[in-house]
């Protein structure tokens, strides 16, 4: 029995020692810590990392007080309550010896972050992008570790200078199988629910999937070309659910969503009372009870838009101002890759009330001429069934 009393006296002699040790080196500890993790941060950014305060506690926990970055400029990017790390006690002594302190993270916990969010005016970019050095951006810093978000909110500013605001920003990255980053995160924007997860390593490779609750829809016109002269002054896009990756196999993009009480102006063209439900995919739209008001005239669209490029847009922009599928055409041309000139071939189907109704058109040039367009469009009514046509590019 006092064999073991002496044994426990002994470990508790040895922990109270080491702790008083540590707590004695705390302060060199820290102003090592702190001095390594703006070295490390300011060599990575575009900008600055700055904070009020440091701590390290005996559980080996690192928190940042009113953590703030600034850009080149010195405006706020990103700014919090506080940033809790928790360090690995293994690692700290030799990855602060090496000025790689992130090595020595195992995960961090963002307290009432806040991200400010607008375009650079010299080149259009979001300045998040431009916020990581260029050189440092495919460097490996060692943290496998994941940085967790409680309570956030994105103050953003989007190009016409409308004001967007997402709350309850809660979500995680994980960087345990970087350079590949799992990406999970939630908010509300204007009292509805936005959710967000996937995977990215690269401007070609990531798969993200996107859903809303509500949206409203005018966020939107800040990202539409000037050329395309479409202005969505009000509506809602409601039940949305968007996919999108990229990688060796390709482009992918499929997503849904139903549109409520929608007015635009396209070319000239009032359109009102636009509602329906649409759901697209990389080589298609369809849509499903479409109808609206143009110019005070009523009109409704249905079907599936099939093309093989991007003039799915200039039938989808001519069938909304009902035009028909040969009109809508009438603004395209072949490939202009000569001497190939790639005809380009579209195809329409219409499906209602138990009636199947589609059409084909290619586009070519005459004879390999491009000085003149050769325009066939095919149209079949009541499909017999189990009979079918195609149109093919070459011999």
């Amino acid at each position: 029995m006092k064999k073991k009393w002496m044994a426990a006296c002994g470990v508790t002699a040895f922990f109270l020692s080491a702790g008083i040790a540590l707590w004695m080196e705390k302060p060199a500890l820290t102003q090592m810590a702190g001095q390594a993790i703006t070295t490390t941060a300011n060599s990575k950014l575009n900008g600055t990392l700055s904070f009020s305060s440091l701590d390290i506690s005996l559980k080996g926990q690192l928190v940042l007080a009113k953590p703030v970055i600034r850009d080149t400029q010195g405006r706020v990017v990103i700014e919090g309550d506080a940033v809790r790390v928790y360090v690995n006690p293994g690692k700290i002594v030799n990855a602060l010896k090496q000025g790689e302190i992130l090595q020595a993270l195992d995960t961090a916990d963002v307290d009432n972050p806040v991200l400010h969010l607008w375009q650079n005016e010299d080149d259009g970019t979001w300045n998040v992008a431009s916020l990581i050095k260029k050189d440092q951006r495919q460097t490996d810093a060692g943290f496998r570790g994941a940085i967790n978000v409680h309570n956030g909110t994105i103050d953003a500013v989007l190009p016409d200078s409308t004001a967007v605001m997402g709350q309850n920003v809660n979500g995680s990255v994980s960087f345990a199988g970087y350079p590949s980053m799992a990406i999970d995160a939630s908010m509300t924007v204007d009292g509805q629910k936005v959710t967000a997860h996937g995977t990215y390593a690269s401007n070609r490779q990531y798969d993200f999937t996107f859903s809303a609750d509500a949206v409203n829809g005018t966020y939107a016109s800040s990202f539409i070309p000037a050329s395309a002269d479409v202005v969505i002054r009000s509506g809602t896009v409601e039940n949305v659910k968007v996919r999108v990756a990229d990688s060796h196999n390709g482009f992918f993009l499929s997503g849904q969503a139903d549109v409520t009480d929608g007015h635009v102006t396209v070319q000239g063209l009032d359109v009102d009372g636009l509602k329906g439900h649409a759901a697209l995919t990389t080589q298609d739209i369809t849509l499903s009870g479409v109808e609206g008001r143009v110019n005070g005239q009523d009109f409704r669209v249905g079907g599936t838009i099939v093309t093989n490029g991007d003039q799915t847009d200039t039938i989808y922009e001519g069938m909304d101002k009902q035009l028909t599928f040969e009109q809508s055409l009438r603004t395209r041309e072949f490939e202009p890759d000569g001497p190939n000139y790639t005809p380009r071939i579209s195809g329409v189907m219409h499906v209602e009330n138990g009636k199947f109704n589609y059409a084909m058109s290619i586009l070519k040039s005459n004879n390999g001429n491009p000085d003149a367009c050769n325009r066939y469009t095919f149209a079949y009514e009541n499909a017999i069934a189990g009979e079918g046509h195609f149109i093919h590019t070459y011999k």
